[in-house]
């Protein structure tokens, strides 16, 4: 199998779809036993952003919409992930580095703009107080499977890192990030001759 950047992509956002379903599921059930009043269902109501007494199964969807929310945005990323590699590897490290950086806040920016509107359409309530369109804890929760996704990929593809590890000693005067353009460099220029 060829180590390329569109391969990792892919898998990623399956990983991230695959997640996300598993929460929103996963959330469902929680919601649908909150309805038992005691001690544990108080406790799993605040870390769900409702108000157990008063929850009901069909406030699970809210939640289910603020995972859903968060997979598009995770989605989105790692398509602007992949284009920004891509892009980087055009460049010389001194631009690729600060394009890279730039990709990097501009995600970040896109994250922070999702969970404020979470957050702000949270507090339109319904008549028992519980979030009536997007549930923030939702939000947040799924914003955890981007970085699951991301590191879930050195399982997927191991055997693929062992051929093309980094070296320990890439030189003093180099920054990873640039050490880490010139290997990809390195590993599009092989993928090409063959």
């Amino acid at each position: 199998m060829e180590f390329s950047v569109d391969a990792v992509a892919n898998k990623m956002i399956v990983v991230i779809i695959a997640l996300s379903v598993l929460m929103a599921a996963c959330g469902f059930i929680i919601f649908a036993s909150l309805s038992a009043n005691d001690d544990a269902s108080v406790v799993f109501g605040m870390l769900m952003g409702v108000n157990a007494a008063t929850t009901e199964t069909a406030d699970g969807i809210p939640f289910a919409f603020g995972i859903g929310a968060v997979m598009c945005l995770n989605i989105v990323k790692v398509v602007l992930m992949k284009r920004a590699v891509n892009n980087a590897v055009k460049r010389d490290s001194v631009q690729a580095k600060l394009y890279l950086q730039g990709q990097y806040f501009m995600r970040l920016m896109l994250t922070a703009v999702v969970l404020f509107t979470a957050g702000w359409l949270h507090t339109v309530t319904n008549g028992a107080g519980n979030p009536l369109y997007v549930n923030f804890m939702g939000t947040f929760f799924g914003i955890f499977t981007f970085p699951l996704a991301m590191y879930s990929m050195r399982f997927f593809l191991r055997h693929e890192l062992k051929d093309n590890e980094f070296p320990e000693d890439s030189g003093k005067d180099k920054s990873a990030v640039e050490s880490a353009i010139d290997e990809l460099k390195a590993i599009g220029t092989e993928s090409e001759k063959q």
